[in-house]
């Protein structure tokens, strides 16, 4: 039976395995090596990443800061101004004026006013035509306010 030379993965030396799965590495030292020296090589990438990404985000700040000196030297601030509120609530009155103007009385929303108005101008008390009327001749009617059924 003929056995292969491989090449272990971290020292590149030729070896014979001693195991019947294919071995990347000669040795339990080689394989360990190996291993750390990946390791060391992902935490210094993770590393630069990290820093790069501080450096872009520092570089934001330093851009919007130069924004805000930028805006303030021209008269242009962020904050709100009383000339600013006062163009805001003419607008709001302005467009509210226009579309009350422009609705029709009927498309109106109801108030709590109209349903008491319109409460008030009905009777407590409704006939119901599609009843019979009980024994003694009492026609029926609708309390509003209890809700029940009344003979009258």
């Amino acid at each position: 039976m003929e056995t292969y030379l491989y090449t272990c993965k971290h020292c590149y030396k030729e070896f014979r395995p001693t195991r019947r799965v294919v071995q990347k590495f000669c040795s339990d030292s080689c394989r360990v090596g190996h291993h750390q020296s990946n390791k060391r090589v992902k935490q210094k990438n993770s590393d630069s990443f990290k820093k790069s990404e501080e450096i872009s985000k520092a570089l934001e700040k330093l851009k919007k800061k130069k924004r805000k000196e930028k805006k303030k030297e021209e008269g242009r601030s962020e904050g709100m101004s009383l000339a600013g509120i006062g163009n805001a609530a003419a607008g709001t009155v302005i467009v509210d004026t226009v579309i009350n103007m422009l609705t029709p009385e009927h498309n109106k929303p109801a108030t709590k006013g109209d349903l008491l108005d319109l409460r008030n101008h009905l009777n407590r008390y409704r006939r119901i035509k599609n009843m019979k009327p009980n024994l003694i001749e009492q026609k029926p009617y609708f309390d509003l306010e209890t809700g029940l059924i009344i003979y009258k």
